[in-house]
């Protein structure tokens, strides 16, 4: 449950040490009720971890400080067990709405040709760049060090964990950690070096970039990382580091979202796009391929549904909006994880759109579409994601911008939903135990065992 920093600093309570088992810090800046992300991991660990003997205190910040964009859920928090200690403290960055306020006026005032416009465009392109890096989340160290030197006070730490992105907790970790002069295992969900964030960076921004990732990849006793791509990408950037400190834990889902999910209705073909789709992430080929089968009368337009949860750039809802009937095109706000799961659920055809320049990442949805057993349509370039359908045969692979194949895939499956020959996919067995996020916390639990014995 969580507790306050007051509460924290009057905690002087102990447990006999043989009956707590490992004590690991997981140094978490997005956690539950923030719902996207390395948070969705990082709760399920959490979560899971108590059934291996590891006792998880939860580092993270004040729910104040979630930005406005961010996917909120507060009933995930409420399904943390009673053995999950949060630990939520301030930080000097702005609250969440001050975030939003801030971010509009430096927008708006950048765009202006005036002094101040011309200045505020400046500081945002290369004086925050260069004081927040790798990211605003540093602003958050001096609260997160002093609460976790407090926890270490009241209960012994044997191991720091810490999860990235946003990569600034990785430093906090890697600070914590050498406080506490305890060893550091650090998990980077999503590409940090070579990442489009990255390389769009100025040259002084992208070699402070580098500089902390090479201190707190040496320090860390492992890495944990999420794909084969990122694996081989961190053996060739630190070839001097033993091999053996790089391991690959996928990113997964939980069984336990989809446990009391429904069967799609009868008659009508539904599907869904989930993702954030930005300028990475185009639906407009699938949109288009839908209007062209309902133009040509290939489709009845009452009975297909597309539903596109979460943040959309407004281009691809006018454009969904403008070019297909009013009924068909369905743009929704972010649902918390149970509704979202019943969505998936609930659909006919899944589409992921995995972001298009960043071959490395396979987007987390591509897991809770496998444990939601339906028939998937990915529309991705060559990559892991891409390589990942083709070894395990799961649903049709076809390039971002194959309007046609897109609509053959649509109409097939449209056709199976009218003529009630639809089917839930059937995914290998082994595919599925090994992205289930109960197994994956026993190698987590195990690696962070190694870690603190000095393994």
């Amino acid at each position: 449950m969580p507790i306050s920093e007051k509460a924290l600093r009057d905690d002087r309570r102990t447990t006999e040490p043989a009956l707590r088992g490992l004590h690991a810090l997981l140094v978490c800046y997005n956690f539950p009720p923030w719902a996207g992300g390395a948070s969705v991991r990082a709760d399920a660990f959490a979560r899971y971890l108590p059934l291996y003997n590891v006792r998880p205190t939860v580092l993270t910040i004040n729910e104040r400080y979630i930005d406005e964009l961010e996917p909120y859920d507060p009933g995930l928090v409420e399904r943390l067990g009673p053995e999950v200690r949060v630990v939520r403290t301030r930080s000097i960055e702005p609250d969440g709405a001050a975030k939003t306020r801030i971010r509009n006026a430096i927008d708006v005032a950048g765009e202006k040709p005036s002094l101040i416009g011309r200045a505020l465009g400046a500081l945002r392109r290369w004086v925050e760049p260069l004081l927040l890096c790798p990211d605003y989340t540093v602003l958050w160290a001096p609260h997160a060090l002093a609460a976790a030197r407090r926890i270490a006070r009241s209960d012994k730490i044997d191991v720091v964990y810490a999860v990235g992105p946003p990569y600034g907790a990785l430093v906090v970790g890697w600070l914590i950690s050498l406080a506490l002069r305890k060893p550091l295992v650090i998990d980077i969900k999503d590409v940090w070096i070579n990442g489009p964030l990255y390389n769009t960076a100025s040259a002084v921004r992208r070699a402070l970039e580098r500089w902390w990732e090479r201190r707190v990849v040496r320090r860390a006793t492992r890495t944990v990382l999420v794909t084969r791509e990122s694996e081989r990408s961190h053996l060739e950037r630190h070839a001097k580091l033993d091999p053996a400190r790089f391991v690959l834990i996928p990113n997964g889902a939980d069984p336990l979202d989809f446990s009391d999910a429904p069967a799609p209705a009868a008659g009508k073909l539904l599907i869904t796009v989930a993702g954030m789709l930005d300028q990475r992430r185009d639906p407009r080929p699938l949109l288009h391929a839908c209007k062209t089968l309902i133009q040509e009368r290939v489709i009845d337009p009452v009975k297909i549904e597309i539903t596109i949860p979460g943040n959309v750039l407004p281009q691809y809802s006018e454009f969904g909006l403008r070019e297909l009937p009013p009924e068909v095109a369905r743009f929704v706000d972010a649902l918390p994880r149970r509704e979202f799961a019943r969505l998936l659920c609930g659909s006919h055809l899944l589409v992921l759109l995995p972001s298009r320049g960043i071959p490395s990442a396979i987007p987390g949805k591509l897991y809770e579409y496998l444990l939601a057993r339906r028939p998937i349509l990915t529309m991705a370039e060559p990559g892991a994601a891409a390589e990942l359908i083709e070894r395990h045969n799961v649903g049709t692979l076809i390039a971002p911008d194959d309007q046609q194949g897109a609509a053959q895939v649509v109409r097939e499956i449209y056709d199976q939903v009218i003529e009630e020959r639809w089917k839930p996919a059937e995914h290998p067995p082994e595919l599925l135990r090994s992205i289930d996020r109960r197994e994956l916390t026993a190698e987590l639990a195990t690696l962070l065992r190694a870690a603190a014995d000095g393994a």
